[in-house]
C-alpha cells in the first residue's frame, strides 16, 4: 500500500486542531450562558396562591399614595383625634374615634354623628375637617347636619357656607338647613359673595336668597328657617 504524502498528514492535523478549538469555544460560550441565566422561579403550590374574596377586593381597590390628598387628610384627622383622646376618654368615644378613621362610609357617618353630638368643643374642628375634606358624601352630609347646633361658632358657619358648593346635593341641602338653624350672622358676606359669583345651583340659590331676606334684611325673629 502506498504511503500518504507528508503534506496530506499536515493538513489533516491542522483540521483536527481547528475542530478541537471550535468545540472548546462553543463549550465556553455554553457554560457562560448557563451560569448567567436566572434560576427558574419556584412553583408556588396552588393552595398557597389562592386568595379570598376580601383579599382580591383589597388588591383591586385603588391605594392612596403617601402624598395624595386623601392620605394627607387621614394623617391630619389622625393628629386631631390623637390630641383629644387621652387616658380618661371613655371606651365608647375611643371606639367612635377609631371608626371615624378606619370605617367605611356609613360607619364613619355614624361616628361623626356620635362625636358631633358630644358636648365637647374639642370635637368641633374634627367635624369641620370631615365636612370639608372627607371623600365620602355620606360622611360630609352627616357632618353638615351635626353643625346645626353650633349657633355660637363662626368657624362652623363659615364651613357650612363653603359647603354650599359641594358636588353632592344632600350635602348642600344639609349645609343650608344647618345655616338656617344656627342663624349665624357672620356668614352674610360669604353668602352674598357666593350669589354674586354665581357659584350655587338654582335650588341652593333660592334657599340662600330666602335665608338672607328673612334673617339679615327683615330680621324676622318669628320666622322658622327650617320650614322654608
Amino acid at each position: 500500500m502506498a504511503s500518504r504524502p507528508p503534506w496530506l498528514n499536515r493538513k489533516a492535523l491542522a483540521l483536527g486542531v481547528a475542530a478541537t478549538a471550535l468545540l472548546a469555544v462553543a463549550l465556553v460560550c455554553y457554560v457562560m450562558i448557563e451560569t448567567s441565566s436566572p434560576p427558574p422561579a419556584a412553583k408556588v403550590p396552588h393552595a398557597a396562591s389562592e386568595t379570598t374574596t376580601q383579599e382580591r377586593k383589597e388588591m383591586a381597590a385603588p391605594r392612596a399614595h403617601a402624598n395624595s390628598p386623601d392620605a394627607a387628610r387621614r394623617e391630619e384627622l389622625k393628629t386631631m383625634v390623637a390630641a383629644i383622646i387621652g387616658p380618661e376618654t371613655a371606651a365608647d368615644i375611643r371606639g367612635w374615634a377609631d371608626t371615624l378613621q378606619k370605617g367605611d362610609g356609613e360607619q364613619r357617618a355614624d361616628a361623626i354623628r356620635e362625636l358631633g353630638f358630644l358636648d365637647d368643643p374639642r370635637w368641633l374642628p374634627v367635624v369641620i375637617s370631615v365636612l370639608g375634606h372627607d371623600e365620602d358624601a355620606t360622611v360630609r352630609s352627616a357632618a353638615a347636619a351635626e353643625l346645626a347646633t353650633q349657633s355660637t361658632s363662626p368657624a362652623a358657619a363659615h364651613a357650612l357656607a363653603a359647603t354650599l358648593t359641594d358636588s353632592d346635593p344632600d350635602v348642600r341641602e344639609n349645609a343650608l338647613l344647618s345655616l338656617k338653624a344656627i342663624r349665624n350672622a357672620t356668614v352674610e358676606e360669604d353668602l352674598r359673595r357666593l350669589l354674586a359669583e354665581h357659584r350655587l345651583d338654582a335650588e341652593t340659590t333660592q334657599g340662600v336668597r330666602l335665608l338672607l331676606d328673612r334673617l339679615y334684611v327683615h330680621k324676622d325673629p318669628l320666622a322658622d328657617p327650617l320650614s322654608e
